[in-house]
């Protein structure tokens, strides 16, 4: 009986203890939904005959989840904005932020995309979106370097982020889970804004401070979730989001923006998870968790959701997206086209992909054409008073498609080359003009064969001359020869002293000082005007029309596309872009006489250090080996 009344003893004292124990942190679970650099692309677009993306469908899954967890996050990890004609009106109606807010997203941060415009034109979209009064996500960013940033812009930014509530990290709460989320923006794509005027911590010291900040604020904090516009890499020294996770152990999730990777499964760094969806909104994160014992949070479910036919268009947010629609064609009128899918020209040829295009350097047919445009329009553009344009240039930066095949519309050619905005606050990157020596026409040619492979955005296609290297030789001594090439077909040998005119685009001279680094110094240009004086402000180089107009990048493209023959009443891109020209030739040998042929001063530097270094290495075996001999004598 006693024995009995014991074990009845110890199951009520067992009772009472674990009534008396915290909830177990094992029991809290928390679903969280992301995207990034969804780049605009409001509508469902056409992706091998079938239907993609698009902020309705996206609006049915957030709908879809929320209702089968309550506890549901909906964060966004940057560049938001900038790829197609919604980002016309960003300064003024604020679209994609808008939008975000009405889908029902809980945060987004800041990435190099949203200051395309510039700081002030990031003021302005800020201040239309509060002056909406529409329901607008909570922007987050940790990172900005107040004290030193000295962009002419950068106080009034500051202010406008004050008004519209942005902080460091925001506390969101999701039933029983509180969540600390801060954004981050990375150095790659701090380095991709240069109009920014801003400066940025370091995003690993900027993070270990908010994650001591959040944990001695003692908010009662569940999780910690970084927003991070950083990217990761295969290359894991240049892996940012990776380095994080190693710097900072204190952060659970790390949703990664900046580089649009599919990750078909988390990367885990200790308990620290880095998550990523690709690009445009063509599919959408989610990860449901929960949390252990420990109070570290293990993923229950992951997976990326296909944006596609199979999710229906909400349609009440299709209504919505209808109101924001016509806001685009106040910027068409400016240029004089009816409507966004006014059919400029009929395409048969198969373009690569933009993607494919970042995998290796070769000639591009698409980058052919674009550059070929830019040198028809302004000649166009000059008529009686046009001067010969030696050679244009396209960085593969600003190519944000491709060409589909069939009907080319006017949203197709502004969304390949949507980037930027120019001195006339209008959307898009103008045209430059500028003079450059032969010797620095090789240089532009060096930059592609050797800086494209540290700075993958500098990667050129041209017009007007033909280069011809080897990927295998010594770094920033890989062209052999450059040419020009005339109307004609014909080629002529470079005068390194003689003033050659070049057009390319705003942002490629802005990105000079980028590339000038990413070369340590060793390749340096100096743009000049026809006089030969050095150009400080590309401002003053911008080539605008008869009526006093910027020419815009995208729009060059499609003067161009207009231009060729037509058939059946429309005009059909030329067989010839099928093709390449020899405008990049490729060698690919690794014999000694080829890797070493036609030296260069930075190659001779660098033999000169290497042949330095072997006659140290040899003179200190010789010292070691004298040493060991003479200790082996004395014993």
């Amino acid at each position: 009986m006693k024995k009995i009344s014991r074990l009845w003893i110890l199951f009520f004292c067992l009772i009472l203890l674990l009534t008396n124990l915290p909830v177990s942190a094992q029991s809290k679970e928390l679903s969280i939904l992301f995207t990034h650099d969804l780049h605009s692309y409001i509508d469902s677009k056409k992706q091998n005959s079938e239907s993609v993306g698009g902020f309705a469908r996206i609006k049915t899954i957030i709908n879809q989840k929320k209702s089968e967890a309550s506890n549901t996050l909906v964060l966004d990890a940057g560049d938001f904005s900038m790829g197609t004609l919604y980002q016309a009106v960003y300064s003024t109606e604020a679209i994609e932020l808008r939008l975000l807010g009405l889908m029902d997203f809980d945060a987004t941060t800041l990435g190099n995309h949203e200051f395309d415009y510039g700081s002030d034109g990031l003021s302005a979209m800020l201040t239309a979106a509060i002056q909406s009064g529409d329901p607008l996500p909570k922007l987050i960013e940790a990172n900005i370097d107040w004290q030193n940033s000295d962009g002419q812009y950068t106080q009034q930014l500051k202010e406008t982020l004050g008004k519209y509530g942005s902080s460091d990290y925001v506390v969101l709460e999701k039933g029983d889970v509180k969540a600390a989320v801060f954004g981050l923006m990375g150095e790659s794509s701090a380095s991709y804004a240069p109009t920014s005027g801003l400066t940025f911590f370091d995003i690993s010291e900027a993070a270990k401070s908010i994650v001591e900040k959040i944990n001695k604020n003692e908010e009662g904090i569940d999780i910690i979730i970084a927003l991070s516009h950083s990217g990761t890499d295969s290359d894991k020294s240049s892996s940012e989001d990776e380095i994080l996770a190693k710097n900072v152990p204190g952060i659970d999730v790390i949703i990664s923006g900046h580089s649009h990777t599919i990750l078909e499964k988390p990367i885990l760094i200790g308990n620290t998870m880095i998550v990523s969806a690709g690009e445009y909104g063509q599919k959408m994160g989610h990860i449901s968790l929960q949390q252990n014992d420990h109070g570290r949070w293990l993923a229950k479910n992951y997976s990326l959701i296909p944006v596609d036919e199979s999710v229906e268009e909400d349609p009440e947010f299709l209504n919505t997206i209808e109101k924001f629609k016509s806001m685009r064609q106040e910027y068409l009128d400016l240029f004089g086209f009816d409507s966004y899918d006014q059919i400029l020209s009929h395409n048969n040829i198969s373009f690569t992909d933009q993607k494919s295009m970042y995998t290796e350097n070769w000639e591009q047919p698409l980058g052919n054409l674009i550059s070929d445009a830019y040198r028809y329009t302004v000649q166009e553009a000059e008529g009686a008073n046009y001067i010969p344009i030696t050679a244009s240039f396209a960085p593969l930066g600003v190519i944000r498609t491709s060409l589909p095949e069939g009907d080319v519309t006017v949203e197709d050619v502004y969304s390949m080359l949507s980037l930027g905005i120019g001195p006339d606050h209008i959307s898009g990157y103008p045209l430059v003009s500028v003079y450059l020596t032969g010797a620095e026409l090789k240089s532009v040619a060096e930059i592609d064969a050797s800086v494209s492979t540290l700075m993958n955005v500098a990667r050129l296609y041209w017009s007007g001359i033909r280069s011809n290297f080897n990927p295998n030789r010594i770094l920033f001594n890989r062209v052999l020869e450059v040419k020009i090439i005339d109307e004609n077909g014909d080629s002529q040998e470079l005068d390194d002293d003689k003033l050659y005119r070049v057009v390319t685009g705003l942002y490629s001279a802005r990105m000079l000082s980028a590339v000038e680094a990413q070369s340590f110094g060793l390749l340096k240009l100096k743009p000049k005007d026809s006089a030969g004086n050095p150009i400080f402000d590309f401002d003053q180089s911008i080539l605008k029309d008869q009526n006093g107009r910027e020419i815009k990048e995208w729009f060059a493209v499609t003067k161009f596309l207009s231009s060729f023959p037509k058939e059946n009443g429309i005009s059909v891109i030329p067989d010839r872009y099928a093709a390449t020209e020899d405008r990049k030739v490729v060698d690919t040998s690794r014999n000694i006489f080829a890797l070493l042929k036609k030296p260069n001063k930075i190659s001779l530097i660098i033999l000169g250090i290497f042949l330095i270094l072997i006659g140290i290495i040899y003179l200190l075996v010789r010292i070691f080996i004298k040493l060991i001999k003479r200790l082996r004598k004395n014993h």
